[in-house]
């Protein structure tokens, strides 16, 4: 799985697809744990740790968590009185996974002028950039 793919792939997904800000929050700590323990299939997670990380109770977890498996966007197997197991299923994968990794930066993409502040405010990101596939991504113009 790769880290940043996955994450602008859920940013790209949650256009269409809106969750509660605790929700988001929950899958990109879920995200970054997996990261951290180098991208195991399953990998376990006491609520302790979450709640702790969310500022949350447990219930808003389990709810939370509860969202996130019937989207699809994770699996979990709940292990008794030990640290749940999680599985991240792949966003990217569910986007159609439409950037090929190994892709140059500026091969295949389609300028287009965007106003994204007022005239009078100099911002250096002017220009989008778009791939097959309807994901945007923003150049910075020095």
């Amino acid at each position: 799985m790769d880290y940043l793919r996955e994450m602008n792939a859920f940013v790209d997904w949650l256009e269409t697809n809106p969750l509660d800000a605790m929700t988001q929050a929950l899958w990109f700590h879920l995200m970054a744990i997996n990261n951290k323990c180098n991208w195991p299939e399953w990998f376990a997670v006491a609520n302790l740790t979450l709640q702790a990380k969310l500022g949350a109770d447990k219930k808003t977890i389990i709810k939370q968590r509860n969202v996130l498996v019937q989207k699809g966007l994770i699996a979990y197997k709940n292990q008794g009185r030990e640290a749940g197991r999680y599985k991240m299923l792949s966003v990217d994968a569910r986007m159609g996974g439409n950037i090929p990794p190994n892709l140059p930066p500026n091969e295949g993409l389609t300028e287009t002028s965007v106003e994204l502040f007022p005239r009078s405010v100099h911002r250096p990101w002017n220009r989008s950039w778009t791939r097959p596939g309807n994901r945007t991504w923003y150049h910075y113009i020095n």
